[in-house]
């Protein structure tokens, strides 16, 4: 498992500033939530940290090691599911596109299906392994989503929105899945903007406005914090606030 550190990164589109001078590391094991206003550059902040984007100033290390010395390498460590899974979805059936991933890092075919295998296992998709994509819920190819990245042993899984159009059962399921994740070892990086479902479950909050880290810290400060990051107080302790055991 890795260690992502940020370096006073920044990063501009034409003139304008994303985010300057973002600086944070995140070790393995943890759930992090990634908030902030519409606009206050989450997404594309995540999109840095397995190389989708490139930053204008500063970098982005994994284990100590800029990730640019080596992209592919960074992204088998640090998988991304985009809150629209249709993007990420090319196989033909639910197997093949699973294997897809693990595939381009040319390991042999049995480690193939043994990856494929226990990704299918850990997002409850083993019954449909030769279902098509286009036949599945929303929240199933949600899943598919997140099992492609599993596949290919991404010690991290960023998540960007990933409760959009899921009604109630999916979101129950998904979130456990994730802590699940966690509690095998993995890094969550997750942008939502649903914190009355997650945040209960969280270790971290970082949080972006203005142009940068408007606050680092634990999500029970943060919860007394909400408003001034334009965020909604939800209602309920710290403790309610998690749809994993709903």
């Amino acid at each position: 498992m890795s260690t992502i550190e940020l370096r006073e990164l920044g990063k501009r589109f034409g003139s304008r500033w994303v985010f300057r001078r973002v600086s944070f590391a995140i070790e393995p094991g943890r759930f992090v939530l990634l908030l902030g206003a519409n606009g206050s550059g989450k997404t594309v902040l995540a999109r840095h940290l397995n190389g989708l984007l490139l930053p204008d100033e500063g970098e982005v290390l994994i284990d100590g090691r800029p990730i640019k010395a080596d992209l592919a390498a960074c992204r088998r460590t640090v998988g991304m599911v985009f809150q629209d899974p249709e993007s990420q979805i090319i196989g033909q059936t639910v197997f093949e596109d699973v294997a897809f991933g693990p595939r381009v890092q040319q390991i042999s075919e049995a480690e193939v299906s043994e990856r494929v295998a226990e990704a299918l296992a850990l997002t409850g998709l083993e019954a449909e392994r030769q279902s098509p994509p286009a036949t599945l819920s929303g929240g199933r190819r949600r899943r598919l989503a997140l099992a492609g990245v599993i596949a290919t042993r991404s010690s991290c899984i960023v998540l960007d929105e990933p409760f959009t159009f899921l009604d109630h059962a999916a979101c129950v399921e998904l979130l456990r899945y994730l802590v699940g994740l966690k509690e095998r070892g993995h890094t969550v990086i997750m942008i939502t903007h649903d914190i009355e479902k997650v945040l209960g479950e969280a270790d971290r909050v970082i949080a972006l406005a203005d142009g940068g880290v408007a606050a680092d810290t634990s999500p029970e400060r943060f919860l007394t914090e909400l408003p001034a990051y334009g965020l909604r107080r939800p209602h309920g302790t710290l403790t309610e606030l998690s749809w994993r055991e709903v």
